[in-house]
């Protein structure tokens, strides 16, 4: 996978978002992951975000030209970040890593293509994601395009 998760206006070096970043003030907003179109980049909004972070920590997925991944590996990236940046368990631990994840006999398993895929009945991720336990904050997902599939 050629994915990355970006903070754009952190990245671009947006005042108010490096101000926000090093006071702490971010973490208590709720995340808005911006999903891209076929394009794989966040261009496009990317005039909004300024805006959007009075409210939101924008985070975006970006996409390499040159990556091929099919749907479900995406969606199995984008899942596997918001349970890594967005959750706590029910301890008000760090959610579980991907690597906690083949040492406590996963509920996710690979197929013969090396994707990974939810064992039925367990929950999986999105069990995860979705269950009553606490979050560390409110998860909003907008896409453009493929991406609106993608969320």
């Amino acid at each position: 996978l050629d994915v990355a998760f970006v903070s754009p206006l952190i990245q671009y070096g947006y005042k108010p978002a490096v101000e926000a970043l090093e006071s702490g003030s971010d973490a208590k907003k709720p995340v808005l992951l911006y999903l891209p179109g076929f394009d794989g980049t966040f261009l496009s909004p990317f005039l909004q975000f300024p805006e959007l972070d009075t409210i939101f920590d924008v985070r975006c997925m970006t996409v390499s030209t040159k990556d091929r991944s099919s749907y479900q590996q995406l969606k199995t990236s984008v899942l596997e970040y918001l349970e890594s940046t967005c959750l706590l368990t029910a301890d008000s631990t760090p959610a579980r890593t991907e690597n906690d994840d083949r040492r406590n006999n996963s509920t996710t398993e690979s197929n013969s293509n090396n994707t990974k895929t939810e064992k039925p009945g367990k929950g999986g991720v999105l069990g995860r994601l979705f269950s009553a336990r606490p979050r560390k904050r409110p998860i909003y997902l907008a896409g453009e395009s493929f991406g609106g599939i993608l969320a």
